[in-house]
């Protein structure tokens, strides 16, 4: 070969990784994944809403795809699937959450899986763990401790409280007496 078949060669080649590179820097524009250490310190900013995986260390964003991380946190509506080391904070999310504590404040749709699962609105689905806290449960309550205000289904624990049951109706200036390991409000 000659030198001049060598260096045409040589620029085919390099044009046809600049191209690649940029293709798929677009296609990482479109995918929206996310790297953190804070929601300030971000690949994209904090109203950026991810499509794809975030890998973070603290996380702030809203997510529709796979959050792995410290501390995830999304505002917005949010979904798919969270998983931390620590904790997960949602304003409103449709998927499943799996870390020591989770917490949601709208609304939370499927499964909360943790040790301290607390959500501060309607949760439709089920929580798991060892205490577990919603204002108003459309599913079941699974844990050591169950607390809600509005039960529409089960709870399965050692202490189960629905302020809705009849039987707490005085409660907590009159304790229950009786089984507390399957309490229900339909």
């Amino acid at each position: 070969m000659s030198v001049q078949v060598l260096l045409k060669f040589e620029n085919f080649l390099g044009t046809g990784v600049l191209l690649t590179l940029g293709v798929m820097a677009i296609h990482a524009q479109k995918s929206s994944s996310q790297l953190s250490l804070t929601p300030r310190c971000a690949l994209r900013s904090e109203d950026a809403t991810i499509h794809g995986v975030s890998l973070d260390i603290r996380s702030q964003t809203p997510q529709h795809g796979v959050a792995l991380g410290v501390v995830n946190g999304s505002s917005g509506k949010s979904s798919e699937f969270t998983m931390a080391a620590l904790t997960n904070y949602n304003e409103s999310y449709t998927g499943g959450a799996m870390n020591l504590v989770n917490g949601s404040h709208t609304s939370f749709q499927d499964w909360h899986g943790g040790l301290v699962n607390y959500s501060e609105g309607k949760l439709g689905g089920l929580q798991s763990g060892w205490i577990n806290y919603s204002e108003d449960i459309h599913g079941v309550q699974f844990g050591l401790i169950n607390y809600t205000k509005k039960l529409r289904g089960a709870q399965v624990g050692l202490l189960n409280l629905a302020l809705n049951n009849p039987c707490f109706k005085e409660f907590p200036n009159k304790l229950v007496s009786g089984d507390t390991l399957v309490n229900w409000s339909f």
